[in-house]
């Protein structure tokens, strides 16, 4: 999350979509995700019974959203193809540490 979240510079997938601001958005998005409702997941154990593939699918959802919702080549919409190639590339190296009980150990932690 934090490394996707670096990468979000202008912060466009940081929090939640402001309903009162855009009240279209609920209409036309039935599952809206973002970084911090991701974040919230992982420390609370959100993902433990369904991980990694909840995971991955709310990262996936969060940049189709986006995508859907905008028009193509908007600032929104370019953010988020941009950071598709980096989740894409991330997703793959960060699913090797997930067991079925739960997010393996650091080498050398513990």
């Amino acid at each position: 999350v934090e490394k996707l979240a670096g990468l979000d510079e202008s912060g466009v997938f940081a929090h939640a979509v402001d309903l009162s601001a855009v009240p279209l958005y609920a209409t036309l998005i039935r599952y809206p995700v973002d970084l911090g409702t991701i974040r919230e997941r992982l420390l609370t154990g959100g993902y433990a019974r369904e991980a990694p593939m909840a995971l991955e699918r709310d990262f996936l959802l969060l940049l189709a959203n986006c995508i859907i919702f905008n028009t193509p080549g908007d600032p929104f919409s370019a953010a988020a193809v941009a950071l598709l190639g980096p989740l894409l590339d991330l997703i793959p190296a960060r699913l090797g540490r997930w067991t079925e009980g739960g997010v393996k150990p650091e080498a050398g932690s513990g």
